[in-house]
């Protein structure tokens, strides 16, 4: 995927966020087993949702969404039912900004 510089920056960025927060969730998730509780930042989760909905690439967005839900949303739904609804919903957002980017380059 080639981005212009702006958009790498904030790819990186926001990349770096779901690392960090994927990092927390395996440290809740260990605690889980452990009588050590930690709770997970469901806040922080949120902010970064939110954070990456602003990117004003759709081809940044979706690739962002993608990794967000793949190793934060469906591992941590399987500890807390209602995130479920959060992961739908950002799987239709995916498939609404990818079918948006299909029907622009096939409109000419």
């Amino acid at each position: 995927m080639f981005l212009f510089r702006p958009h790498k920056v904030q790819y990186i960025h926001l990349k770096r966020k779901i690392e960090e927060l994927e990092s927390i969730l395996s440290s809740y998730l260990e605690s889980l087993s452990t009588t050590r509780r930690v709770d997970f930042p469901y806040p922080m989760l949120s902010d970064l949702y939110q954070e990456i909905n602003s990117v004003s690439s759709n081809a940044v967005k979706v690739s962002l969404l993608r990794l967000l839900n793949a190793q934060i949303i469906s591992r941590l739904s399987q500890y807390n039912p209602k995130l479920f609804s959060m992961y739908q919903l950002i799987e239709e957002e995916i498939t609404e900004l990818t079918n948006d980017q299909k029907s622009t380059f096939e409109c000419c």
